[in-house]
């Protein structure tokens, strides 16, 4: 009887360490996952501040700023930067707005041109899974901090992971004076 019982604990925990070892490893590989769609978000948000080959990064002064960070679009909290678009190092009528908006499905939709009229669709959808974001501009530099869950419309919990990740983004072409 007592061999038996005996037996009866070793296989019951046994049970608990396998079912435990999955959910630390299902948790895991979803960490992974949404850590690698923020870091694409603030790569892709860094790259268009900083400049492309293409084109130039965000350009402005003090008197004409290159990013309005606390916008809307279409009624969404969303961040507006002027680029320049054909890489004069000057801002002038030809240079282009892009925009980044959060919106209520925890999409972050990416537009590439906001110049007149404001398009009714993104240029490009680069997150599915941002439940908030934060903003804070100083000079030239910009702070972006994204969180995102595996499924944002839950609470975070150890099935349903929570990143926080945040970047600072230097714009070379922003005067300070």
């Amino acid at each position: 009887m007592v061999a038996i019982s005996l037996i009866g604990v070793i296989a019951l925990g046994a049970a608990s360490i396998n079912t435990f070892s999955q959910l630390q490893v299902a948790s895991a590989v979803r960490r992974a996952q949404l850590q690698n769609e923020i870091s694409l978000v603030l790569e892709h948000m860094t790259k268009q501040l900083v400049g492309r080959l293409d084109r130039g990064g965000a350009i402005g002064s003090v008197n004409d700023p290159a990013v309005e960070i606390n916008s809307t679009i279409l009624g969404n909290p969303a961040f507006r930067a002027r680029v320049d678009a054909n890489s004069n190092g000057m801002a002038d009528v030809s240079d282009k707005v892009i925009g980044y908006r959060l919106m209520p499905n925890y999409e972050i939709w990416y537009y590439d041109d906001l110049g007149p009229p404001i398009p009714g669709s993104a240029s490009e959808v680069l997150s599915t899974k941002t439940v908030s974001w934060q903003k804070a501009h100083s000079d030239n530099y910009i702070v972006i901090t994204l969180t995102s869950r595996w499924d944002p419309s839950r609470s975070a919990s150890i099935d349903n992971p929570e990143i926080t990740m945040r970047t600072l983004i230097n714009m070379p072409a922003v005067s300070t004076h």
